[in-house]
């Protein structure tokens, strides 16, 4: 799963890294990033040939409540991520939570 926010990967470099996760062995390489460039993210990488049925989609939206994203959350979004991440790191609990769909793992 590549991540892509400030600090790690940027947009333009998904294509490459799908590739080269691909050529590596990985079947169905994924992306991580906020619900709010998720679109944009998607829109580059079928740019260069990869679908969402080729890919996985986990999002970032901290709603604090249990949820896979989809067009109801909003930014454009036009598909289903496989997973969530919901919330966050908070005093006294160190770990992100996600919610995840029974495939999202599977290669």
């Amino acid at each position: 799963i590549l991540d892509v926010e400030q600090g790690d990967a940027t947009i333009s470099r998904v294509p490459e890294w799908l590739e080269l996760a691909h050529g590596g062995g990985v079947k169905r390489p994924g992306i991580y990033a906020s619900l709010s460039v998720m679109a944009p993210i998607l829109l580059r990488a079928r740019a260069h040939g990869w679908t969402r049925p080729r890919l996985k989609v986990w999002t970032a939206h901290w709603t604090g409540r249990q949820h896979i994203c989809g067009p109801a959350c909003g930014y454009g979004l036009a598909t289903h991520a496989g997973a969530t991440q919901w919330t966050g790191a908070r005093p006294g609990r160190e770990y992100d939570e996600s919610w995840a769909t029974p495939t999202f793992l599977n290669t």
